[in-house]
């Protein structure tokens, strides 16, 4: 099974209406006023010169109750995340199905996605960047054509410290206190220099369509699968609005797997991952491709100038601590064979 995969799933004028409406909306959506009810999952962070990130994040039952709370959202922007809820949810069942996958979780791990999912409606300024990590449910999907600078790194072995690091979302967005009374989160923390910003195997994500979204394994999936299908370490690099010329890489050449091909073992103690991607993309990193991806962003960038948005559905199964003791027990038995 890949890692990580692109999906088509939106026609490119889908993409731009929900970027409109939400640019459109964007005072009414991220307001601080107590009075609307999204106020208390908006969450922001602040730099200088007017340097902003904000975002609505909400609890997935929201979502599958279709609440009062969830249709203060646009149509347009409530349609994307039906698409995205649902290649995320295919993803995770797929996931749940491999034979290295907990037996104990294939019938268990799917029941309550609602409590602990969350659905995020992202605005933030073109060039802005996002440190390593692996997001720390099941998998997450979100939208390609707004943003820029995504890449992957499925072939370094993480440092032990980071590797073996538990996912944490315990804090469930709740709603109280409201947002604007929490403390803002610090950009510099954010948008900080990383060690695993230096590893060498850093892939960028080109898509050659503006209705192509991303979905990617997340802390969880190596949780449930003993390590066998880690999540898959990403970023997002602060320099991207600049163009993909100025931007060193070093990634290795892409190797495309079909439909079946999955994760191969080295002898490093981190499962070494095959590059992703999906079968009929063979030619996706050329430059027509590139230039023809680029100028479809520019399309969608033309509508909502101001800002830039991202919509992002990530799965993450009810209780976690259970599946980390029963990745616990059975590591340990296989330890002991």
């Amino acid at each position: 099974m890949k890692p990580w995969k692109l999906v088509h799933l939106f026609h490119p004028k889908e993409i731009s209406a929900a970027f409109e409406a939400l640019q459109s909306n964007a005072a009414a959506l991220y307001t601080e006023s107590s009075s609307s009810p999204l106020s208390f999952f908006v969450h922001r962070r602040r730099g200088g010169c007017s340097y902003r990130r904000d975002h609505i994040e909400m609890p997935l039952h929201l979502f599958y109750e279709n609440s009062d709370v969830y249709r203060q959202l646009p149509a347009e922007v409530r349609r994307i995340c039906a698409g995205l809820h649902e290649a995320a949810r295919e993803y995770a069942e797929a996931v749940v199905q491999e034979p290295c996958v907990l037996p104990v979780s294939r019938a268990e791990v799917l029941r309550n996605l609602g409590k602990k999912s969350v659905l995020r409606v992202l605005r933030y300024p073109a060039g802005s960047g996002c440190r390593p990590h692996v997001d720390p449910g099941l998998c997450t999907a979100l939208l390609t054509g707004s943003s820029g600078g995504l890449e992957v790194n499925t072939v370094d072995e993480l440092p032990a410290s980071f590797a073996h690091r538990p996912g944490d979302y315990t804090n469930l967005v709740k709603a109280e206190p409201a947002a604007s009374m929490l403390p803002q989160t610090a950009l510099s923390e954010e948008e900080a220099e990383s060690p695993l910003d230096f590893l060498p195997h850093w892939e960028p994500v080109v898509t050659a369509h503006s209705g192509e979204a991303v979905v990617m394994a997340g802390n969880m999936t190596g949780v449930l699968s003993c390590g066998a299908l880690p999540g898959v370490l990403h970023r997002v690099r602060r320099d991207w609005q600049e163009g993909a010329a100025a931007l060193p890489h070093s990634s290795p050449s892409r190797h495309c797997t079909n439909a079946h091909d999955g994760f191969t073992r080295s002898a490093t103690t981190r499962p070494q991952l095959q590059h992703a991607c999906p079968p009929d993309s063979a030619s996706v990193g050329t430059t027509a491709v590139a230039t023809a991806a680029a100028d479809q962003r520019d399309n969608v960038d033309n509508a909502a100038s101001a800002d830039r948005f991202n919509i992002i559905v990530e799965l993450r199964p009810a209780q976690a601590k259970r599946w980390y003791a029963a990745n616990r027990t059975a590591c340990a038995a296989a330890n002991t064979v």
